[in-house]
Protein backbone atom coordinates (compact mmCIF):
# COMPACT_ATOMS: atom_id res chain seq x y z
CA UNK A 1 0.00 0.00 0.00
CA UNK A 2 2.35 2.77 -1.61
CA UNK A 3 -0.15 5.66 -0.60
CA UNK A 4 -1.55 4.71 2.49
CA UNK A 5 -0.59 6.80 5.47
CA UNK A 6 0.34 5.43 9.07
CA UNK A 7 -1.36 6.84 12.24
CA UNK A 8 -0.48 6.85 15.37
CA UNK A 9 -3.90 5.49 17.56
CA UNK A 10 -5.24 7.86 19.78
CA UNK A 11 -6.80 5.63 22.18
CA UNK A 12 -2.90 4.18 22.94
CA UNK A 13 -1.10 7.66 23.01
CA UNK A 14 -3.49 9.10 25.51
CA UNK A 15 -3.38 5.61 27.53
CA UNK A 16 0.52 6.41 27.64
CA UNK A 17 -0.45 10.47 28.70
CA UNK A 18 -2.24 9.23 31.82
CA UNK A 19 -0.05 6.58 32.56
CA UNK A 20 2.62 9.27 33.23
CA UNK A 21 -0.06 11.12 35.11
CA UNK A 22 -0.88 8.36 37.12
CA UNK A 23 2.83 7.47 37.68
CA UNK A 24 3.26 11.24 39.43
CA UNK A 25 0.19 10.53 41.73
CA UNK A 26 1.69 7.19 42.55
CA UNK A 27 5.31 9.23 43.23
CA UNK A 28 3.89 11.67 45.87
CA UNK A 29 2.07 8.40 47.74
CA UNK A 30 5.62 6.70 47.89
CA UNK A 31 7.33 9.80 49.65
CA UNK A 32 4.48 9.19 52.21
CA UNK A 33 4.58 5.37 52.72
CA UNK A 34 8.77 5.70 52.93
CA UNK A 35 8.23 8.49 55.87
CA UNK A 36 5.87 6.29 57.18
CA UNK A 37 8.22 3.13 56.86
CA UNK A 38 11.22 5.19 58.33
CA UNK A 39 8.78 6.64 60.66
CA UNK A 40 8.11 3.09 61.75
CA UNK A 41 11.70 1.68 61.77
CA UNK A 42 12.73 4.67 64.14
CA UNK A 43 9.64 3.37 66.35
CA UNK A 44 10.89 -0.11 66.26
CA UNK A 45 14.56 1.12 67.51
CA UNK A 46 13.23 3.11 70.05
CA UNK A 47 10.90 0.06 71.46
CA UNK A 48 13.94 -2.57 71.51
CA UNK A 49 15.83 -0.16 73.77
CA UNK A 50 12.67 0.66 75.61
CA UNK A 51 12.42 -3.00 76.58
CA UNK A 52 15.58 -3.80 77.09
CA UNK A 53 15.89 -0.58 80.07
CA UNK A 54 13.10 -2.32 81.44
CA UNK A 55 14.81 -5.56 82.02
CA UNK A 56 17.76 -3.98 83.26
CA UNK A 57 15.89 -2.27 85.52
CA UNK A 58 13.61 -5.49 86.61
CA UNK A 59 10.24 -3.47 85.24
CA UNK A 60 7.27 -4.94 83.39
CA UNK A 61 7.56 -3.81 79.69
CA UNK A 62 4.87 -2.94 77.88
CA UNK A 63 4.15 -3.15 74.22
CA UNK A 64 3.35 0.45 72.52
CA UNK A 65 1.37 0.94 69.54
CA UNK A 66 2.88 2.24 66.17
CA UNK A 67 0.81 5.89 65.02
CA UNK A 68 1.62 7.39 61.87
CA UNK A 69 0.43 11.32 62.14
CA UNK A 70 -0.70 11.89 58.74
CA UNK A 71 -2.09 15.17 58.13
CA UNK A 72 -5.97 15.16 57.84
CA UNK A 73 -7.59 17.63 55.51
CA UNK A 74 -10.67 19.41 55.62
CA UNK A 75 -12.21 17.22 53.26
CA UNK A 76 -11.68 14.31 56.30
CA UNK A 77 -8.81 12.27 54.59
CA UNK A 78 -5.57 12.29 55.10
CA UNK A 79 -2.72 12.78 52.85
CA UNK A 80 -2.69 8.73 51.64
CA UNK A 81 -6.35 8.92 51.35
CA UNK A 82 -6.48 11.78 49.46
CA UNK A 83 -3.91 11.06 47.04
CA UNK A 84 -6.10 7.21 46.43
CA UNK A 85 -9.47 8.62 45.80
CA UNK A 86 -8.15 11.54 43.34
CA UNK A 87 -7.10 8.76 41.03
CA UNK A 88 -10.40 9.26 38.42
CA UNK A 89 -10.61 13.11 38.77
CA UNK A 90 -7.30 13.16 37.04
CA UNK A 91 -8.89 11.33 33.97
CA UNK A 92 -11.15 14.07 33.80
CA UNK A 93 -11.10 18.06 32.69
CA UNK A 94 -12.42 20.15 35.74
CA UNK A 95 -15.86 20.75 34.02
CA UNK A 96 -16.52 17.38 34.14
CA UNK A 97 -16.01 17.09 37.67
CA UNK A 98 -18.89 16.81 40.57
CA UNK A 99 -19.01 18.86 43.56
CA UNK A 100 -17.20 16.64 45.58
CA UNK A 101 -14.37 15.89 43.04
CA UNK A 102 -14.11 19.56 42.42
CA UNK A 103 -13.70 20.02 46.35
CA UNK A 104 -10.72 17.31 46.46
CA UNK A 105 -9.46 18.68 43.68
CA UNK A 106 -8.15 22.22 45.51
CA UNK A 107 -7.09 20.50 48.61
CA UNK A 108 -4.86 17.88 46.33
CA UNK A 109 -3.31 20.95 44.05
CA UNK A 110 -2.65 22.49 46.77
CA UNK A 111 -0.81 20.16 48.68
CA UNK A 112 0.79 18.65 45.60
CA UNK A 113 1.71 21.53 43.20
CA UNK A 114 3.73 19.00 41.48
CA UNK A 115 0.45 17.04 40.50
CA UNK A 116 -1.42 20.50 39.58
CA UNK A 117 1.69 20.96 37.47
CA UNK A 118 1.00 17.53 35.73
CA UNK A 119 -2.34 17.69 35.48
CA UNK A 120 -2.49 21.03 33.58
CA UNK A 121 0.07 20.11 31.09
CA UNK A 122 -2.11 16.43 30.56
CA UNK A 123 -5.01 18.61 29.71
CA UNK A 124 -3.14 20.85 26.94
CA UNK A 125 -1.98 18.46 25.37
CA UNK A 126 -5.68 16.41 25.59
CA UNK A 127 -6.71 19.87 24.02
CA UNK A 128 -4.21 19.83 21.48
CA UNK A 129 -4.92 16.34 20.40
CA UNK A 130 -9.03 16.97 20.04
CA UNK A 131 -11.49 16.19 17.21
CA UNK A 132 -11.59 20.39 16.66
CA UNK A 133 -8.18 20.23 15.27
CA UNK A 134 -8.21 17.62 12.85
CA UNK A 135 -8.26 19.38 9.21
CA UNK A 136 -6.18 22.36 11.09
CA UNK A 137 -3.12 24.21 8.97
CA UNK A 138 -0.10 22.41 9.44
CA UNK A 139 1.95 25.05 10.87
CA UNK A 140 -0.80 25.38 13.48
CA UNK A 141 -0.74 22.36 15.36
CA UNK A 142 2.85 22.26 14.85
CA UNK A 143 3.55 25.37 16.58
CA UNK A 144 0.75 24.00 19.55
CA UNK A 145 2.69 20.95 20.08
CA UNK A 146 5.86 22.98 19.64
CA UNK A 147 4.65 24.70 22.35
CA UNK A 148 3.69 21.55 24.79
CA UNK A 149 7.12 20.11 24.55
CA UNK A 150 8.83 23.11 25.49
CA UNK A 151 6.36 23.79 28.73
CA UNK A 152 6.81 19.85 29.49
CA UNK A 153 10.73 20.57 29.51
CA UNK A 154 10.25 24.09 31.70
CA UNK A 155 8.39 22.09 34.21
CA UNK A 156 10.91 19.13 34.57
CA UNK A 157 8.67 16.45 35.34
CA UNK A 158 10.30 13.34 34.29
CA UNK A 159 7.11 11.49 33.87
CA UNK A 160 5.69 14.12 31.36
CA UNK A 161 9.23 14.43 29.42
CA UNK A 162 9.55 10.36 28.85
CA UNK A 163 6.07 10.82 27.23
CA UNK A 164 7.16 14.08 25.81
CA UNK A 165 10.20 12.51 23.92
CA UNK A 166 7.67 8.96 22.47
CA UNK A 167 5.74 11.83 21.00
CA UNK A 168 8.22 13.22 19.51
CA UNK A 169 10.10 10.33 18.02
CA UNK A 170 6.06 9.21 16.51
CA UNK A 171 5.27 12.81 16.08
CA UNK A 172 4.85 12.08 12.01
CA UNK A 173 1.90 9.41 12.93
CA UNK A 174 0.36 11.46 15.46
CA UNK A 175 0.08 14.66 12.95
CA UNK A 176 -1.17 12.31 10.87
CA UNK A 177 -4.41 11.70 12.76
CA UNK A 178 -5.45 15.24 12.13
CA UNK A 179 -4.54 15.35 8.43
CA UNK A 180 -6.29 11.81 7.76
CA UNK A 181 -9.60 13.23 9.10
CA UNK A 182 -9.24 11.60 12.36
CA UNK A 183 -8.99 8.58 11.34
CA UNK A 184 -7.69 5.63 13.96
CA UNK A 185 -7.61 1.69 14.16
CA UNK A 186 -10.84 1.55 16.37
CA UNK A 187 -12.63 -0.30 13.44
CA UNK A 188 -9.77 -2.75 13.06
CA UNK A 189 -9.57 -3.27 16.92
CA UNK A 190 -13.60 -3.67 17.13
CA UNK A 191 -13.12 -6.10 13.68
CA UNK A 192 -10.28 -7.74 16.06
CA UNK A 193 -12.72 -8.21 18.91
CA UNK A 194 -15.96 -9.57 16.87
CA UNK A 195 -13.61 -12.31 15.44
CA UNK A 196 -12.40 -13.68 18.69
CA UNK A 197 -15.69 -14.03 19.94
CA UNK A 198 -16.57 -15.65 16.34
CA UNK A 199 -13.52 -17.90 17.42
CA UNK A 200 -14.47 -18.70 21.22
CA UNK A 201 -18.44 -19.12 20.06
CA UNK A 202 -17.46 -21.85 17.55
CA UNK A 203 -15.14 -23.72 19.90
CA UNK A 204 -11.55 -23.05 17.94
CA UNK A 205 -10.29 -23.28 14.36
CA UNK A 206 -9.30 -26.85 13.84
CA UNK A 207 -10.19 -26.24 10.36
CA UNK A 208 -8.95 -23.29 9.07
CA UNK A 209 -10.70 -23.34 5.62
CA UNK A 210 -13.96 -23.91 6.81
CA UNK A 211 -13.53 -21.56 9.44
CA UNK A 212 -12.62 -18.73 6.77
CA UNK A 213 -15.62 -19.32 5.03
CA UNK A 214 -17.92 -18.99 7.58
CA UNK A 215 -15.97 -16.00 8.73
CA UNK A 216 -16.73 -14.31 5.22
CA UNK A 217 -20.27 -15.10 5.74
CA UNK A 218 -20.65 -13.62 9.34
CA UNK A 219 -19.17 -10.48 7.57
CA UNK A 220 -20.89 -9.98 4.88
Amino acid sequence: MPEADQVGDKFHVVKLLFEAGQSVRIGEKNIINTEKREAYEDFKKKEKAREEKCQKNGKQYKKRKFEFNEKIFSNGETQSELLTRSRYLLYKFPEQWNEKQEYRSKILFSEFPKLEKTYKLICNFRNWYSKKNIGAHELFLEKGLYQWYEDVEISGITELMNFSSTVERNQEYILNYFYNNGASNAKAENTNGQIKKFINSNQGTRDRDFFFFRLTKYFT
